[in-house]
């Protein structure tokens, strides 16, 4: 969780971008970015999509960048990264399906 939050800095900072620019940018409020770092939560995958969209790169991108505390980087499996670049293709409400699919079998 911490990774992706310290990824996105590292592509908003990258931008010289404030959390308000990636707002703009992301077409999301400010003030939902500020508490994923209070509350040190992830955004959820249609918001990072957003983010992706915002930093133009994909979410299978994102995820090759983030490491972990051992600065590692995580390698996604061919499946993940199918998975995500499908999720890409979806319009919201087959996305909003997916996820309600998802949760009801977690």
């Amino acid at each position: 969780m911490k990774n992706v939050l310290d990824t996105i800095t590292s592509y908003r900072e990258a931008r010289n971008w404030s959390i308000y620019d990636l707002a703009s940018e992301a077409g999301i409020k400010p003030t939902t970015i500020s508490s994923w770092y209070r509350k040190n939560i992830m955004p959820t995958l249609p918001t990072l999509e957003k983010l992706c969209d915002a930093f133009n790169v994909s979410v299978s991108e994102f995820f090759s960048v983030v490491e972990s505390a051992e600065r590692e980087p995580i390698v996604l499996t061919h499946e993940q990264a199918t998975m995500l670049e499908k999720w890409s293709a979806l319009r919201p409400e087959q996305r909003d399906l997916i996820v309600q699919l998802i949760d009801t079998m977690l």
